[in-house]
């Protein structure tokens, strides 16, 4: 049978890891790479591990590996991909993460932006 996520994973996002110091104040970024996902552009109320209401504005399926503060980007990695996603508006924050363990099957990650 084959995996119902795999056939719905049919877009592509561009995610940067979270920043880490870079000893001057700000902050660097790793080099962007690109996933397959599903980005539903859906508005509502989460709530984080704090126990905390959050406002989502997107929902994104994806089997990439991504933690809280990465950036996520939808459309594919070019040229004009910058290094740094807070440089750009297409860009968001990565507010929630929750992670979905598969029997013989990748992990599926759905991201709350």
């Amino acid at each position: 049978m084959a995996d119902s996520v795999k056939r719905i994973l049919k877009e592509f996002c561009v995610i940067w890891g979270s920043p880490e110091p870079d000893g001057f104040g700000g902050s660097t970024f790793s080099n962007p790479v690109q996933a397959k996902c599903r980005w539903d552009d859906v508005t509502e109320v989460v709530i984080d591990p704090k126990g905390q209401d959050i406002n989502s504005n997107a929902t994104i399926y994806l089997e990439t590996p991504v933690t809280v503060q990465s950036y996520i980007m939808r459309g594919p990695i070019d040229s004009n991909t910058p290094n740094n996603p807070t440089d750009y508006p297409g860009a968001f924050p990565v507010r929630l993460v929750n992670s979905y363990s598969r029997r013989n099957k990748p992990t599926l990650y759905v991201v709350r932006l």
